[in-house]
């Protein structure tokens, strides 16, 4: 090896070396919290009532906390990887004759894992200003539902079967398309909306047009640590 071509390994290995720190210097972990208000777009949805959908339904608030990992590539755009569980709460109260369905509660426990590419604006070491946009593939954990009958008193639990099985009731996996917006103050904190849309059609068994597909938001709040303790961009 001539001594040309050392100075040039040289080189590409310092050049390596210099993109693998900053890599590092630049990968920070943000834990989140906050809420999640799940909606859905629906159409007879026979396991809560056999097809006929004549209520108001409502959203609940539910809960949410996990953490996106998140990585430089180069100024000011990062990509990003999640984790969160993700509490999803809906209400319906029917106009229901006697003997059917006067209203339900529905929850569905998920874990949601997102994939952003995302732009941060603004200076190092100042405020910025965040918006992503990405893929999330989420997983089902369980399901449980709380009926209430016309005509009589109590209510009904049943626990849903989750799974990707004949009988079950929905499936397990679902994915689509995601994006957020937020802002980071300069010691780290963030505040950010985020806003998922499902393209799986979650009822395992379905009738004619039947549909369940299920819609977020969520508001959280982060707390950005650096592997550092070095203010980068």
């Amino acid at each position: 090896m001539n001594i040309a071509t050392r100075k040039s390994v040289l080189k590409l290995a310092i050049t390596c070396l210099s993109l693998y720190s900053g890599f590092r210097v630049q990968a920070t972990i943000v834990p989140e919290v906050g809420v999640h208000m799940p909606m859905y777009f629906i159409n007879g949805y026979n396991i809560i009532n056999n097809g006929n959908n004549d209520g108001t339904i409502k959203t609940q608030y539910g809960l949410t906390g996990g953490f996106t990992y998140n990585s430089y590539i180069i100024s000011p755009f990062y990509w990003q990887l999640g984790a969160f569980y993700q509490q999803n709460n809906f209400y319906e109260n029917r106009n229901a004759s006697a003997g059917t369905s006067k209203s339900y509660d529905l929850q569905v426990n998920s874990i949601f894992v997102p994939v952003y590419f995302m732009v941060k604006t603004g200076l190092p070491c100042k405020p910025h200003f965040l918006a992503g946009a990405g893929m999330f593939i989420s997983y089902n954990l369980n399901a449980h539902l709380t009926k209430e009958i016309e005509g009589s008193a109590g209510t009904t639990e049943i626990d849903l079967k989750v799974g990707g099985n004949a009988g079950d009731d929905l499936k397990a996996i679902n994915y689509g398309v995601t994006a957020y917006a937020g802002y980071e103050s300069r010691s780290g904190y963030s505040l950010k909306c985020t806003y998922s849309s499902g393209m799986q059609n979650l009822l395992m068994q379905t009738y004619s047009d039947s549909y369940f597909k299920l819609k977020t938001v969520s508001i959280t709040v982060g707390r950005s640590f650096k592997k550092r303790k070095r203010c980068g961009y």
